[in-house]
């Protein structure tokens, strides 16, 4: 398979968010296959004292960063406000897990992949034996504050709860595994 990039934006009221150039492992039963990799320069959101920020805030600038530990393995979905993800360490050293994204259905635009993170997360170890939430209560926060509107928070819930029926599958684990060596 011949591994190609692309970008990979979060957007945020027409803003980018953030900026990552992700490698296009193609597509997957209606899902696009991505992966980040460790020690890639990307821009993220932060706030005006130079913090990661969250939805919860209003201002915010790009600032570069750099990727680092795990890479990550996930499919995106044109219609889930939930991306299924594994992560694993490129040199085997690290704990695999699975990872839930709570994020906006993708769409393209300009030959960029397009969403948006919503900070909601659920985690499972390899054997997908529990799944745990994370980061729920940023999530609640930027749902008060208004940063994610009831639909779109009980959309992400719905298929985040979906993302976790569907990582039971043995085999959709084990193509993650395998396209993470892709």
């Amino acid at each position: 398979m011949r591994i190609q990039e692309l970008t990979l934006l979060h957007v945020r009221d027409g803003r980018t968010w953030s900026e990552l150039t992700v490698s296009d492992l193609g597509r997957e039963e209606g899902a696009r296959a991505l992966r980040i990799e460790p020690d890639r320069t990307w821009l993220a959101a932060v706030t005006k004292t130079g913090e990661r920020a969250h939805l919860s805030d209003c201002e915010w600038d790009l600032s570069e960063h750099t990727w680092v530990g795990d890479q990550l393995t996930y499919l995106l979905y044109p219609d889930r406000y939930c991306a299924l993800g594994y992560v694993s360490s490129p040199d085997g050293r690290g704990v695999p897990r699975f990872y839930l994204n709570g994020q906006l259905p993708f769409w393209i635009s300009g030959g960029a992949v397009c969403t948006l993170d919503l900070e909601v997360d659920a985690v499972a170890d390899a054997e997908f034996a529990r799944a745990a939430w994370k980061d729920l209560d940023r999530f609640k926060k930027a749902v008060v504050g208004g940063a994610i509107d009831l639909v779109t928070a009980r959309n992400t819930i719905r298929d985040v709860h979906w993302g976790i029926r569907m990582l039971r599958s043995s085999t959709l684990r084990q193509r993650l595994v395998e396209l993470s060596m892709a």
